[in-house]
This record gives structure tokens, sequence and C-alpha cells, in this order.
């Protein structure tokens, strides 16, 4: 057996405590997917996302999946340690939502960069914006003409 078998690829279960980098994991193949499936759902959310910025999306989308593992670990091993120290992970989970705040604010998705794009400040976004309220206000319309019928 070489190296190359314990990758997840159809070769035995890597042995406990086992630190190679291409162990088999479960989460192997619904990392991607998770993350595709978040990336999909900004874009479908936030109209003022451009193709450009599918890579800053992305890893908006790591942080998240990295970040809600790390609060689950956090949360199951319990904030301090046996010695009544913080975790490392504390540390860890801030970096990574400090991280994820910032790349939040240039794609638009905090509270104020939303208010920026709805005043205009924000480059395109007004005409994204002002497109998903016509079709809501059309969409609205055209339930009410079928309402009165």
């Amino acid at each position: 057996m070489n190296e190359c078998d314990n990758n997840g690829n159809g070769g035995p279960p890597a042995p406990a405590g086992d630190t190679r980098l291409f162990v088999r994991s479960r989460y192997r193949r619904v990392r991607p997917q998770v993350v595709r499936r978040l990336t999909a759902k900004v874009r479908e959310i936030c109209p003022w996302v451009r193709d450009c910025d599918q890579p800053l999306v992305r890893a908006w989308a790591q942080i998240e999946l990295l970040a809600d593992e790390t609060f689950a670990n956090l949360y199951k091993s319990g904030v301090v340690t046996p010695k009544g120290e913080p975790r490392q992970l504390v540390n860890t989970l801030r970096a990574l939502r400090n991280t994820q705040i910032a790349l939040a604010i240039q794609l638009g998705l905090s509270p104020r960069a939303r208010l920026e794009i709805t005043r205009g400040d924000h480059p395109g976004a007004l005409d994204a914006v002002s497109r998903r309220i016509q079709d809501a206000v059309a969409a609205d319309a055209s339930e009410g003409h079928e309402s009165e019928s």
C-alpha cells in the first residue's frame, strides 16, 4: 500500500490519530456542496453581487462553514479547558468571524452596506435593487388582478 491509498479514494480508513493531510473524511464531498449552496444563495438574494465577486463570495461561504464547525467543536468541548483557561478555538472562531465580517462588508451583506446599496452608493447596485422592487410590485399587482377575477 502506498501513501496515496489513504486519500479517500477507496483505500482503507486511516488509523486513529493519523495526521497526514489526505486522510479519509466524510466531509470531503459534503464541504464543497455546502460552499456551492451558500454561494448560490448569496448570489440569489444579493443581485448586486457580480461574477467578478465570486472569489469573495466563495471565501465568505468557506469561512461560514469553518466557523460553524469551529463553533460546534467549541460548544461540544466547552469554552474553557479543564485548567480553567480559554480554549484556542475561541481565538480561532473570533478570527474566522472577523474575516467573514470584513468579506461581508465588501460584498454588501451587512446592514450598513445594504443601506449604501439602496441609496445608490454602490456602483450598479441601485439598478439591481430597483429591478427587485419592480419585480415584487409586478408580482403583487398580478396577484391582485387574479383575486379580483
